[in-house]
This record gives structure tokens, sequence and C-alpha cells, in this order.
């Protein structure tokens, strides 16, 4: 066994700390890393420090967990890897019905992360830069996956989202969030009006993999002038049926 001797001592650790992290399904404090590690309580410290000011990792009361962040990093690398080959002519189809920019996420942890992006044709559009974050409670896609959960666990996270008021018509609370998602559940499409940003509303669906697990979403974005709410339940409808036909692309079995 070849004895390794990092010539970057910080930056070894701190993939250290990201791959136990990522292993950690509900987090770690900084005494199980530094014990896990063998790595003194203030070095840690230090590398919990730096990647928190970077974004890569957040916390949760005493619990630090990988953050969305890295995502974006991790998903240039390996461009979805087979999932968008079979997803990615779905998005196409759906600019060119729309004509609104599409864009496809996911949510890890409390937070929701854009993977992709295709924007419309109009002169004024939105456009999300690929690897950025979003919240849950002020999104289409971030309820569209929640609304895919079971109640327990939808309620489980919807207890722990920091409420964050983006806009005047942001939900204020999980109860708040609860009764939203259960009324559009039965739509088939979740809505953003003008939740997140004021002039801005997005519809969305989720997108199921092999598993039965809402493991993407799709949705549109656009201003609230071109999205009039008869446009938004069409947008919604179009997108439910493209969604069904990629999660069976997908091997879904349910929800699809």
């Amino acid at each position: 066994m070849t004895n390794y001797k990092p010539s970057v001592p910080g930056l070894d650790r701190g993939f250290r700390v990201l791959e136990i992290l990522a292993d950690s399904k509900e987090g770690m404090t900084l005494s199980e890393i530094s014990n896990s590690l063998n790595v003194p309580l203030n070095g840690v410290f230090r590398v919990i420090e730096t990647l928190s000011h970077m974004g890569y990792i957040s916390r949760v009361e005493k619990f630090y967990k990988v953050s969305p962040k890295i995502l974006g990093l991790a998903y240039k690398a390996v461009n979805l890897s087979n999932s968008f080959s079979i997803i990615h002519p779905y998005i196409e189809d759906a600019v060119e019905y729309i004509n609104e920019t599409v864009l496809l996420g996911q949510v890890q942890g409390l937070k929701g992360i854009v993977t992709h992006q295709s924007v419309g044709g109009h002169p004024v559009k939105v456009s999300v830069t690929e690897g950025t974050q979003f919240n849950l409670h002020t999104s289409a896609p971030g309820k569209a996956i929640l609304g895919s959960l079971s109640f327990k666990e939808r309620k489980r996270i919807a207890s722990r989202i920091e409420y964050v008021q983006t806009s005047e018509n942001s939900i204020k609370n999980a109860e708040g969030l609860l009764k939203n998602i259960s009324l559009q559940i039965q739509d088939g499409f979740f809505v953003d009006d003008e939740e997140d940003l004021m002039g801005i509303r997005c519809v969305g669906c989720p997108i199921f993999d092999h598993r039965n697990f809402p493991v993407y979403s799709l949705w549109t974005t656009g201003p609230s002038f071109r999205l009039s709410h008869e446009k938004i339940v069409e947008y919604g409808n179009y997108l439910k049926e493209l969604c069904q036909k990629i999660s069976k692309d997908l091997g879904a079995t349910n929800g699809a």
C-alpha cells in the first residue's frame, strides 16, 4: 500500500469533508466530522467555514450537509448522464410549443437546483443560469417534487424549510405550503403565481425515474403578461402529458 502524502493538505482535507458529508443522509456535526476523519476540530472548522462561504456546505441547526450547489459542478461534468439524453428532445419540443424558457431541475435537501435551461424565442424572456438554487416554497419545480412525495415526507421537509419572503405572494409557513400543494395535486401541475418574483409566473410537473421517485421537475417560466392564468392551465396540461411520456421512457411505472 502506497503511503500517500498530499501536496496540498488543505485541498485534500476539503474533499475528504465533502465526501464524508455526501455519504451522510442526516448531516454531521463538527465533532462527528473531526472524529470520522481523525482531524483536529479547529482544522475541520476552517474547512467547513471556507466551504460554507463558497456555498458548497449548508447548515441546519448543528448539522452540516453538502448543499445543492455542488450539483452544478457535477451536472456540468456528467451532463445528466443517460437521463438527459432521453429528456433533452422533450425539452426542445416544449420550447417549440410554448416558446418560453423551459427548465429542468432537481431537489436536494431543502433547496432545488437548475440543471438545464432552453430559452424561448421571445425578445423579452426569463433566463436562469444552470446551477442556480431555488426555494421549494416559492417555485413550481419545488412544489412539483414535494407534491409527488408521501405526505409524511412532504410534511417533514415543509417543516424544515426557511420561508424566505422574496415577493408579496410568497408562502409564509409550512401550513400554507402544504395547503397550496394539496390544492394543486389534483391538477397534476404546480404553479408559482408570482411567488418568487413579482411579474414572473411558472408552471411545472414532476418526472419520475425507474424507482417511481420524482427525481426531476420540468417547468416553464415567463413574464406574467404572457403567462396568463389561461396559459398556465394550457401549458400545465401540456407539461403534465410530456412528463408522463418522459417518466415512462425513464422506466417509471407509477405516476407516469
